[in-house]
C-alpha cells in the first residue's frame, strides 16, 4: 500500500459509511416525525368524530326543547284545531325566523295524523305531500319523540326531531324541526378551524330531486363527477382538485378500508391532513362519509425545520469527523513516508566492512549483514551455500556433477 493512498483507501469507505448512517438517521427521524403527525391526525379525526356526534346530540336536545315550547303555544294550538293555515303561518313564521337566526334550525313542519304535511313553515307553498321518513314513522308507531339524521325529498341530509303533538291526552298531529347537517358542520368547522366535506351515496336519492335540492340551497352540485356518490356540501369555497384522487380511490375501496387512510394535500398555500368518518342515518345505514381536513401547516413547517436542523447538525458532525480523521491519517501517512525515506537513505549510505561484510549501525556496533537487514526491513533470510564457497571451504567434498547431493551426503 502506497502511503499517500492510505487516506483514500481507509477514509473514503469509512467516510461514506458514516455519511450513509447520518443520512439514514436524518431520513429515519423525518419519516418517524411524519408518522407521528399522521398518528396525531388520526387521533384528532377520531376526536372530531366524537365531537360531531356530541354536537348532533346537543342539536337534538335543543330541537326537543324548542318543540316543547311550540306545542304549548295557545295561538298555534287554536290555529291548528281550526286548520287555519294563514293564522298558523303568521304565528309560526316569527318563531321560525327566530330559531333560524339564533339556532340555525332550517326546517319546521306541521304534519297531519295521516302522515301528510299540513305546513312547511320554511317553505309554505310546498304542502299536502305524504311524508315517508323513518323519524315520523317511528313517532307515529311509538307515540313518542323520535329523531335522527335522514334524507329529505331533495337529497338533503338533515338532523330531524319529530314529536307527537298531544293536547288533552290526545295526539292531534306531529311537529317536526330539522337542522341541515351541513349547518352543524359549518359551526364545528368555524369553532375548531377545520374543513369538512360531505359525500353521500347516490343509492338513497334520485338525481332530479338532488339537483333540485342543490339549486334550492344555492349550491352547484355535480351529479356526474363521481360514479357512486356526490359531494353534498363543503365548508371550503372551492374543493381542492388534489382531493379528487382520494375520492376516486374511495369508489374502489372495499368495506371500510378508506376509514384508515390519511389524506395529504396543499390548498391555497396551506397544508392539510385528513381522513374519512362515516355518516349513519336514522335507519342505521352507512349513507356516506364526511371528510375532515385539519390544517397542519405549522406542524409540517416544524417537521421541515427539524429535518433542516438535523441535516445541518449531521453535516457539521460529518465535517468535524472528516477533518479529524483526514488530519490523523495525514500524520500517519507522513510518519510512514518518513520511515520509508529513512530506510532508503540507510540503504544508500550503509557502512559495511570490506572484509567481513558486517554493517555498522547508528550506535557504532557492527552487525552481521542479514541481522541488520532483518531489523531494518521486512526481508527474511534462508541459508544455503554457493558453488564458490563450497569449493573454497569444502573442496574435498565438492563434485562438479552433483554438488548438492554430494554435500548432503558428506555433511550428513
Amino acid at each position: 500500500m502506497k502511503p499517500q493512498k492510505i487516506r483514500f483507501r481507509v477514509f473514503l469507505p469509512s467516510g461514506l459509511a458514516v455519511l450513509t448512517i447520518l443520512a439514514l438517521t436524518v431520513i429515519g427521524i423525518y419519516i418517524l416525525e411524519n408518522r407521528n403527525n399522521d398518528d396525531a391526525v388520526r387521533e384528532e379525526i377520531d376526536e372530531l368524530g366524537k365531537l360531531f356526534a356530541h354536537e348532533v346530540d346537543k342539536a337534538s336536545e335543543l330541537m326537543n326543547g324548542l318543540i316543547f315550547f311550540i306545542e304549548k303555544d295557545k295561538e298555534i294550538q287554536k290555529a291548528w284545531f281550526l286548520k287555519d293555515l294563514d293564522t298558523l303561518i303568521a304565528n309560526s313564521s316569527g318563531i321560525f325566523n327566530g330559531i333560524l337566526t339564533d339556532h340555525k334550525i332550517t326546517h319546521f313542519y306541521f304534519h297531519n295524523l295521516d302522515q301528510t304535511c299540513f305546513l312547511r313553515v320554511h317553505k309554505p307553498t310546498l304542502r299536502g305531500d305524504y311524508i315517508d321518513r323513518i323519524t315520523l314513522a317511528q313517532a307515529i308507531d311509538t307515540g313518542k319523540p323520535a329523531g335522527g339524521m335522514e334524507f329529505g325529498p331533495f337529497g338533503t341530509f338533515t338532523l330531524r326531531q319529530v314529536h307527537p303533538w298531544i293536547i288533552n291526552n290526545k295526539i292531534v298531529g306531529y311537529i317536526e324541526l330539522g337542522q341541515e347537517i351541513a349547518q352543524i358542520k359549518r359551526t364545528l368547522a368555524r369553532n375548531l378551524d377545520i374543513e369538512l366535506i360531505s359525500i353521500l351515496n347516490k343509492t338513497y336519492f334520485a338525481q332530479e330531486a338532488w339537483e333540485a335540492g342543490q339549486k334550492m340551497l344555492g349550491r352547484n352540485g355535480d351529479w356526474d363527477q363521481f360514479s357512486n356518490f356526490v359531494i353534498s356540501s363543503s365548508t371550503i369555497q372551492s374543493i381542492p382538485k388534489k382531493i379528487e384522487p382520494y375520492l376516486k380511490d374511495l369508489e374502489s375501496c372495499e368495506d371500510e378500508a378508506h376509514l384508515s387512510s390519511i389524506i395529504k394535500l396543499s390548498h391555497n398555500g396551506r397544508e392539510y391532513r385528513g381522513g374519512f368518518k362515516e355518516l349513519i342515518d336514522a335507519f342505521d345505514r352507512d349513507v356516506g362519509d364526511f371528510i375532515i381536513l385539519v390544517d397542519v401547516t405549522e406542524n409540517v413547517a416544524s417537521s421541515k425545520r427539524i429535518a433542516m436542523i438535523l441535516t445541518i447538525l449531521a453535516s457539521v458532525i460529518y465535517g468535524v469527523l472528516f477533518g479529524f480523521f483526514w488530519f490523523f491519517l495525514g500524520r500517519v501517512e507522513n510518519q510512514i513516508s518518513e520511515s520509508i525515506s529513512k530506510m532508503k537513505t540507510l540503504q544508500g549510505l550503509i557502512p559495511i566492512c570490506s572484509t567481513c561484510k558486517k554493517i555498522r549501525d547508528d550506535s557504532g556496533s557492527w552487525n552481521r549483514l542479514e541481522n541488520y537487514l532483518v531489523e531494518h526491513s521486512e526481508a527474511e533470510f534462508t541459508h544455503g551455500i554457493c558453488k564458490d564457497c563450497m569449493k573454497e571451504h569444502y573442496g574435498e567434498f565438492y563434485t562438479e556433477k552433483n554438488d548438492v547431493a554430494t554435500t548432503k551426503k558428506k555433511v550428513g
